[in-house]
C-alpha cells in the first residue's frame, strides 16, 4: 500500500482467491472492499462520525451508527442503532442505549450501576448490572426476567429464569466448578465434578449419585471412559493427536488414519465378512472430493472455480448446484428426477420450488421485523403468525397460544372446540399434557421425574381407561422394565454396546444376535442380512423376505415387501423424502418448510391433500387441513401423535396408541395422516419411521443403518436408537440423539439464535467479563427455548454439556459420511416463529466491522 491504501490477496492452493482491499478517504474514513472467490464484493465505508455502511452481494444493506461510551468515550465506542434493508424494502432497526452510575464521576472505573436498552420496534429489553450484589438482570419486553449473580472473580455463581428454581454453581480453590445445584431440601439436584491433579475433568457425578470417569494420558488426552455401569469406551491416538482407534465396550475396534494435513483418510470399522473401509480424498484445498465406500461405490464431488460444491456424481447419477450470479446463493439444487428452486429477498427466504416427479411450492412473507408474517402453499391461503413483544408465536393460523407471563413457556393452546393444557414443575419440566373438546377431558398425561429429570412414570387417560406406566432403567440409562398397573408390561436385556439381546413382554418375546460392527443378525424367528456398507438388505421370517435398496447417500429408496408390492420412495437433492410410489405409481407427495418438516401432502396427481400447520411442537403439526376440514393433534411428551379431533365437531378422527419403543398398537386410521411416532414420517406399509437421515424399525428398537455422521452422533454404537431411553429422548435428524422431554418449544430456533448470540458473546474479546457471564448462563437457559432441549432444566442442560463434552470421541477434522455430503449444499429456509436474529444473515467476518 501507499499509506492510504492496502491491498491483500489470498491464493489457494487450487489457484482461488480472495482479495481484501482497504482505502483511507478524503474525509477521514474507510472504506473496505472484499472480492470473494464467487467474484461478488461485499463493501463497507466507516466514517469518522461513527457511520458504518456495508452493502453485500445482491444489495442488502447493512447501516450501524457508534457512538461514545458514558466512561470511555469514544475510545471504547459502542454500537448506537443497525439497521438492515433487504433488496425488497423490508427494514429493520434496532437501537442501543447505555447508562451509567459511578461512585466517582472522575474515576470511569467507579462503576456501581450499568444499563444497556435495544429498542427494536418501540419494544425494550433491558440489562441491569448491579455492581454491589454483583447481579446482571435481564427483562424482556414482557417483563419476563433472568438474573444472574456473579462471585468476587467474576464467576458465575446463580442464575434464575423467571420464577424456576434457581441455579447454584460452587467452585474450588482454583475457579474449577465442582457442584452445580439446583432447588432445595428434599428435591435439590446437583451434578459434581472432579478433577485430576492436572486440572483435568476426571469425574462427573449426577443426582442419582452415577459417575462418568475419564482416564486421560501425559498429553491430556481423554483415553478411556468409563460408564456408571462399568462399562469402558476405549481411544487411541496418533502422535498428531488425532484419534486412531475408537474401542467399545466388548467390541473390536474401530480404526482411522490421517492424511499429512490431519484430514481422516480412512475409515475401517471391525472386521466383519464382505465388508471393508470406507476411504476420503481431497483436493489441495482440503476439500473432500473423492468418497469410496466398502461395497464398491464410489461419489465424486465436484467444485466450481470459487470452490462451491458444484456436482454431486454418483452410481444412480449427478446432483446438481447452480448459484444466483448476483447473490452467490444457490438457486437450483437438481437430482435425478426433481429440483428444487428457492428465491429471496436479500437474507430472507421468500420462497421454494418442487418440479419434477413431485411439484408445489411454498412461500413466506415476513413482517417490519424480519420476522416470518405468513406461509403459502401453492399460492393458497396463508397461514399468518402473531407475536407477543418477546418475539414469541402467540397466534398461528386458526391456533391460539397462551404462554406462562414467568417463563414464556406455553401453557394453552385453543383451535375450535379443542383445548389443551400443559404444566410444569420448579425445575421447568412437563408435568403434564390434557386435551379437552367443548370443556370435556378426552385426553390426559401425567409425568413423574426423577433427580434428573427423567420420566419414571407416566399415567396416562385415553378413550376413557387410565393406565400407570413405571419406567425403570440400568445404571447407563437404558430402558429395561415397564410395568402397566403394576404388572410387567415388558423387559429388556443389552450386551455391553447397548444391543438389544433380550425382549420379553405383551408382543411376545426374542433374542437378538448381533456381528462386530453391531449389526442385528437375528431377532426372534427374523434374520437379517446387511449391504457391505453395514445397510439393512434383507428381513427373512418363514422363508418370506423383505428386501431393501438405498441410494449411495443412505436414503431407503425401495422396499420389495415379501408379498410382491414394490414401494419406491422419491429423494430430493436435499436427502428429503418428497414422494412414494407403489408398484411404480406415485401415491404420495410431500412438501416442506425446511430440512425436516413436512408443510404439505400431496395425492399422486400433485394435489393438496393435507396441509400441515406448526406451532408448538417442532416435530409434528399443531393442526392439519383436510377436505375442507380442520383437525388439532394431540401429541405426548415425544411429539408422538395420539389422537387427531375435528376441530368444529370433536370427532375423533383417528388415534393411535404405541408401545415404548414406538411399535404401532392400535390405528384406528391407517394413512389419515403421516406422522407417527416421535413424530416421524410412519409408513403403514414398512412399519418403518422416516427421521431425516435414517429410517427407525420400531420393532427391534434400531437404525436400519449406520449413523452417517459415524461417532459425531455421540454414541459408540452406530445403529442404537436415542441410547435405548425412547421415553426422554428423540432423534428427529437420524444422526444425534436429544434430550426430548416436553416439548413445550417458546418459539422454534429462538433459543438456539440466543444460545449462538450468547456463543459470540463469550468469545468475544470485547465482552465485558460480566457480560461474559452472563452468557455463559443465558445460554444455558436459551437451551431451554429450543426444539432439541426444550423445557429442559438448566441443571440437567449443563450435565447434559458436560456429558458431551466427556462423550464418545469425533475424530478430528472428519469430513461428512455419505449420507451428509450434503451438508454442502445444505440450505435453511426461514423457521417458523423465530425472532429475527443477526446470526445467520450477517456472516461474522462481516459483523465484525460494525460489532
Amino acid at each position: 500500500g501507499d499509506g492510504k491504501q492496502w491491498e491483500v490477496t489470498l491464493r489457494s492452493a487450487m489457484g482461488r482467491e480472495r482479495r481484501y482491499a482497504v482505502e483511507k478517504t478524503v474525509d477521514g474514513g474507510v472504506h473496505r472492499s472484499n472480492l470473494g472467490t464467487d467474484g461478488l464484493v461485499t463493501e463497507s465505508v466507516a466514517q469518522r462520525d461513527g457511520r458504518r455502511s456495508t452493502v453485500l452481494p445482491g444489495g442488502t444493506t447493512i447501516e450501524t451508527m457508534l457512538g461514545p461510551d458514558p466512561r470511555f468515550g469514544m475510545a471504547a465506542p459502542i454500537t448506537k442503532s443497525i439497521t438492515l434493508r433487504t433488496p425488497g424494502g423490508l427494514e429493520r432497526t434496532e437501537t442501543f442505549e447505555r447508562r451509567v452510575t459511578l461512585a466517582d464521576p472522575g474515576d470511569p472505573l467507579s462503576l456501581t450501576r450499568e444499563e444497556n436498552l435495544k429498542i427494536v420496534a418501540g419494544k425494550t429489553t433491558t440489562q441491569v448490572y448491579d455492581a454491589a450484589t454483583r447481579r446482571l438482570t435481564t427483562t424482556s419486553p414482557e417483563g419476563r426476567t433472568w438474573e444472574v449473580e456473579l462471585n468476587a472473580k467474576g464467576r458465575v455463581v446463580s442464575g434464575r429464569l423467571g420464577d424456576l428454581e434457581p441455579v447454584r454453581v460452587e467452585y474450588d480453590t482454583e475457579g474449577k466448578p465442582v457442584a452445580i445445584r439446583q432447588g432445595t431440601g428434599e428435591a435439590e439436584r446437583f451434578f459434581m465434578l472432579g478433577f485430576n491433579a492436572a486440572g483435568q475433568l476426571a469425574i462427573f457425578t449426577d443426582p442419582l449419585a452415577r459417575s462418568v470417569r475419564l482416564e486421560q494420558d501425559a498429553a491430556g488426552r481423554v483415553t478411556r471412559q468409563v460408564l456408571p455401569s462399568g462399562r469402558e469406551i476405549g481411544i487411541g491416538y496418533d502422535v498428531n493427536a488425532n484419534p486412531t482407534t475408537v474401542v467399545p465396550p466388548g467390541r473390536p475396534a474401530h480404526g482411522f488414519t490421517y492424511t499429512p494435513t490431519d484430514l481422516v483418510a480412512s475409515y475401517t470399522p471391525p472386521a466383519v465378512s464382505g465388508a471393508g473401509p470406507t476411504g476420503y480424498t481431497y483436493d489441495l484445498d482440503r476439500q473432500l472430493i473423492r468418497l469410496d465406500l466398502p461395497d464398491g461405490q464410489a461419489l465424486q464431488l465436484g467444485f466450481d472455480t470459487a470452490g462451491r460444491i458444484e456436482t454431486v456424481t454418483h452410481p444412480g447419477g449427478v446432483v446438481s448446484v447452480a448459484y444466483d450470479s448476483a447473490t452467490g446463493q444457490p438457486s437450483t439444487l437438481t437430482a435425478p428426477g426433481n429440483t428444487v428452486g428457492f428465491s429471496y429477498d436479500g437474507p430472507l427466504v421468500t420462497g421454494t420450488t418442487w418440479s419434477g416427479e413431485v411439484t408445489g411450492s411454498v412461500g413466506w412473507s415476513y413482517d417490519g421485523e424480519l420476522r416470518v408474517s405468513s406461509e403459502q402453499v401453492n399460492g393458497g391461503l396463508p397461514v399468518t403468525w402473531q407475536y407477543d413483544r418477546d418475539d414469541l408465536p402467540i397466534h398461528v393460523g386458526d391456533l391460539a397460544i397462551t404462554r406462562d407471563t414467568e417463563t414464556g413457556f406455553i401453557t394453552e393452546t385453543a383451535i375450535g372446540s379443542v383445548t389443551t393444557r400443559r404444566s410444569h414443575n420448579a425445575f421447568g419440566e412437563l408435568l403434564g399434557i390434557e386435551a379437552s373438546v367443548a370443556g370435556t377431558v378426552i385426553y390426559r398425561l401425567g409425568l413423574e421425574r426423577d433427580k434428573t429429570g427423567r420420566i419414571v412414570a407416566e399415567t396416562e387417560t385415553v378413550g376413557g381407561e387410565t393406565h400407570r406406566y413405571d419406567f425403570s432403567y440400568d445404571l447407563d440409562g437404558r430402558l429395561v422394565r415397564v410395568e402397566r398397573d403394576g404388572l410387567p408390561w415388558s423387559e429388556y436385556g443389552y450386551d455391553p454396546n447397548g444391543n438389544r439381546l433380550s425382549y420379553q413382554g405383551v408382543l411376545g418375546a426374542g433374542d437378538g444376535l448381533y456381528d462386530d460392527q453391531d449389526r442385528l443378525l437375528a431377532y426372534g424367528d427374523k434374520s437379517y442380512g446387511y449391504t457391505a456398507a453395514g445397510k439393512l438388505a434383507t428381513k427373512t421370517q418363514a422363508e418370506q423376505v423383505v428386501h431393501f435398496g438405498y441410494d449411495v447417500f443412505g436414503s431407503l429408496k425401495t422396499v420389495l415387501l415379501a408379498d410382491g408390492i414394490h414401494v419406491e420412495y422419491v429423494v430430493d437433492a436435499l436427502g428429503r423424502r418428497i414422494g412414494k410410489k407403489v408398484n411404480g405409481v406415485l401415491v404420495q407427495g410431500f412438501l416442506y418448510a425446511n430440512e425436516l418438516k413436512p408443510i404439505a401432502e400431496l395425492d399422486g396427481a400433485g394435489n393438496v391433500i393435507a396441509r400441515f400447520v406448526y406451532g408448538t411442537n417442532p416435530v409434528v403439526p399443531d393442526y392439519l387441513i383436510k377436505g375442507g376440514v380442520t383437525y388439532r393433534i394431540v401429541a405426548d411428551q415425544l411429539g408422538s401423535p395420539r389422537l387427531v379431533i375435528g376441530t368444529a365437531t370433536g370427532e375423533i378422527a383417528q388415534r393411535l396408541d404405541y408401545d415404548e419403543f414406538g411399535r404401532v398398537l392400535l390405528d384406528t386410521n391407517p394413512g389419515f395422516q403421516p406422522f407417527g411416532f416421535s413424530g416421524g414420517l410412519y409408513d403403514v406399509q414398512t412399519g418403518l419411521v422416516c427421521f431425516g437421515a435414517r429410517d427407525y424399525d420400531p420393532e427391534t428398537g434400531r437404525w436400519t443403518t449406520k449413523d452417517p455422521i459415524l461417532f459425531q452422533g455421540q454414541d459408540v454404537n452406530l445403529y442404537e436408537y436415542v441410547g435405548s431411553d425412547p421415553i426422554n429422548r428423540l432423534d428427529p435428524s437420524g444422526l444425534i440423539s436429544l434430550p426430548g422431554i416436553g416439548w413445550v418449544d417458546i418459539g422454534e430456533d429462538y433459543g438456539q439464535a440466543a444460545l449462538d448470540y450468547y456463543a459470540d458473546v463469550i468469545v468475544d474479546p470485547d465482552s465485558p467479563w460480566y457480560t461474559k457471564g452472563g452468557a455463559w448462563l443465558g445460554a444455558t437457559f436459551a437451551a431451554m427455548w429450543t426444539p432439541c432441549t426444550s423445557n429442559r432444566t438448566a441443571l440437567t442442560l449443563l450435565g447434559g454439556y458436560a456429558l458431551r463434552v466427556i462423550g464418545p470421541f469425533s475424530p478430528r477434522g472428519l469430513p461428512p459420511h455419505i449420507g451428509r455430503v450434503r451438508k454442502y449444499i445444505r440450505f435453511d429456509p426461514p423457521h417458523h416463529g423465530k425472532g429475527w436474529q443477526w446470526d445467520g444473515v450477517i456472516p461474522k467476518n462481516i459483523r465484525n466491522w460494525f460489532d
